[in-house]
Protein backbone atom coordinates (compact mmCIF):
# COMPACT_ATOMS: atom_id res chain seq x y z
CA UNK A 1 0.00 0.00 0.00
CA UNK A 2 3.10 2.46 1.08
CA UNK A 3 4.29 1.65 -2.66
CA UNK A 4 1.45 2.33 -4.27
CA UNK A 5 0.79 5.78 -1.93
CA UNK A 6 4.50 6.40 -3.25
CA UNK A 7 4.22 6.34 -7.14
CA UNK A 8 0.58 8.09 -7.08
CA UNK A 9 2.37 10.99 -5.37
CA UNK A 10 5.14 11.05 -7.59
CA UNK A 11 2.72 10.74 -10.42
CA UNK A 12 0.62 14.03 -8.90
CA UNK A 13 4.08 15.43 -8.75
CA UNK A 14 4.87 15.30 -12.07
CA UNK A 15 1.43 16.89 -13.55
CA UNK A 16 1.26 19.25 -11.35
CA UNK A 17 4.77 20.47 -12.53
CA UNK A 18 3.27 19.80 -15.90
CA UNK A 19 0.36 22.52 -15.34
CA UNK A 20 2.79 24.63 -13.67
CA UNK A 21 4.76 25.22 -16.28
CA UNK A 22 2.35 25.01 -19.10
CA UNK A 23 -0.06 27.84 -17.37
CA UNK A 24 -0.17 31.22 -18.43
CA UNK A 25 -1.27 32.56 -15.63
CA UNK A 26 -0.84 31.75 -12.26
CA UNK A 27 -3.39 28.41 -10.93
CA UNK A 28 -3.23 26.99 -7.90
CA UNK A 29 -3.37 23.13 -8.45
CA UNK A 30 -4.10 20.79 -5.47
CA UNK A 31 -3.19 17.43 -5.63
CA UNK A 32 -4.31 15.06 -2.59
CA UNK A 33 -4.80 11.23 -2.03
CA UNK A 34 -8.15 10.07 -0.44
CA UNK A 35 -9.61 6.75 0.41
CA UNK A 36 -13.58 6.04 -0.05
CA UNK A 37 -15.97 6.57 -3.30
CA UNK A 38 -14.08 8.64 -5.78
CA UNK A 39 -16.88 10.53 -7.00
CA UNK A 40 -17.93 10.92 -3.31
CA UNK A 41 -14.78 12.24 -2.05
CA UNK A 42 -13.78 14.88 -5.04
CA UNK A 43 -17.35 15.99 -4.96
CA UNK A 44 -17.23 16.91 -0.72
CA UNK A 45 -13.59 18.13 -1.72
CA UNK A 46 -14.58 20.52 -4.26
CA UNK A 47 -17.90 21.76 -2.06
CA UNK A 48 -15.83 22.13 1.40
CA UNK A 49 -12.95 24.27 -0.39
CA UNK A 50 -14.90 26.11 -2.87
CA UNK A 51 -13.19 24.54 -5.69
CA UNK A 52 -13.41 26.70 -8.60
CA UNK A 53 -13.55 24.15 -11.47
CA UNK A 54 -13.33 20.26 -11.29
CA UNK A 55 -11.08 18.98 -14.02
CA UNK A 56 -11.50 15.19 -14.61
CA UNK A 57 -10.63 12.63 -16.95
CA UNK A 58 -13.26 10.32 -19.44
CA UNK A 59 -13.07 6.88 -19.40
CA UNK A 60 -10.51 7.33 -22.48
CA UNK A 61 -11.57 4.64 -24.26
CA UNK A 62 -11.34 4.11 -27.75
CA UNK A 63 -14.91 3.44 -30.43
CA UNK A 64 -18.33 2.57 -28.46
CA UNK A 65 -17.18 2.44 -24.83
CA UNK A 66 -15.44 5.63 -25.71
CA UNK A 67 -18.37 7.33 -26.25
CA UNK A 68 -19.56 6.62 -22.30
CA UNK A 69 -18.52 8.40 -19.49
CA UNK A 70 -17.02 6.69 -17.07
CA UNK A 71 -18.96 6.16 -13.90
CA UNK A 72 -16.74 8.73 -11.47
CA UNK A 73 -16.65 11.22 -14.18
CA UNK A 74 -20.13 10.87 -15.23
CA UNK A 75 -21.60 11.45 -11.19
CA UNK A 76 -18.85 14.36 -10.81
CA UNK A 77 -20.40 16.14 -13.89
CA UNK A 78 -24.16 15.33 -13.19
CA UNK A 79 -24.14 16.07 -8.87
CA UNK A 80 -21.18 18.94 -8.58
CA UNK A 81 -22.03 22.45 -7.97
CA UNK A 82 -19.02 23.77 -9.75
CA UNK A 83 -18.12 23.60 -13.49
CA UNK A 84 -16.55 20.49 -14.28
CA UNK A 85 -14.34 20.36 -17.66
CA UNK A 86 -13.59 16.73 -18.67
CA UNK A 87 -10.74 15.79 -20.61
CA UNK A 88 -10.00 12.66 -22.99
Amino acid sequence: MQEMKSSTNKLLDDAAETLHQAANESVEINTIIKEGDPADQILRYAKDHAIDVIVIGSRGLDGVKGLMLGSVSHKVSQLSDCPVLIVH
